[in-house]
């Protein structure tokens, strides 16, 4: 069906065209999504709550060619999600910074270096492409996309070096550690 008699049928409030809509346009508006978000799960909420949002539309006569508005909607829709995931990120940021005790409020500096060493010990554990691989993606926050390219590896290998070397951190205490590793990455 063409974008026209979808419109049509949309300003109707056919249900079918809403089937036709989605039919016609998801795996494009997909993958515009996770070119902006870097985040397949990401992109697949996106483009999912941006035809929920078009659902609640009544009136379609505004729209002529329904192919940009879409892609439109959706770019809005992401660039929003973006600035707000940045937002928190540094209010995140700002909380933790100021949560982080002084050095002078440490009551004990050896039980500080003591947890120091353990964390140390623990990520001695890691081979260096998976130790490479936390650091990229949870110290300086690159997504796996962005780490992938950064290792020369695919974004699937960044996903194992993670998904591996947290089951060796569990295996050697990482429990104990969390706490502190958290923040450390």
């Amino acid at each position: 069906m063409d974008d026209i008699s979808i419109v049509r049928e949309l300003h109707q409030q056919n249900r079918d065209a809403y089937s036709w809509m989605y039919e016609k346009y998801y795996k494009v508006l997909l993958a515009h999504a996770d070119f902006l978000l870097k985040d397949e799960t990401e992109a697949e909420e996106a483009v999912q709550d941006v035809f929920c949002k078009l659902l609640q539309l009544k009136n379609w006569d505004h729209i002529q060619n329904l192919r940009p508005y879409l892609y439109k909607v959706l770019h809005n829709y992401c660039l929003a999600r973006i600035s707000d995931t940045k937002k928190a990120a540094e209010k995140k940021y700002l909380f933790l910074r100021q949560m982080e005790p002084d050095i002078t409020d440490i009551p004990d500096l050896q039980e500080a270096r003591q947890t120091e060493m353990k964390l140390g010990q623990l990520l001695s554990h890691l081979s260096p492409q998976r130790l490479r691989a936390f650091h990229l993606v949870y110290q300086e926050g690159l997504s796996y996309e962005e780490a992938a390219a950064s290792l020369g590896i695919s974004k699937n290998s960044i996903k194992t070096h993670i998904k591996l070397g947290l089951r060796v951190l569990r295996n050697y205490g990482f429990v104990l550690a969390c706490g502190f590793m958290m923040s450390f990455f």
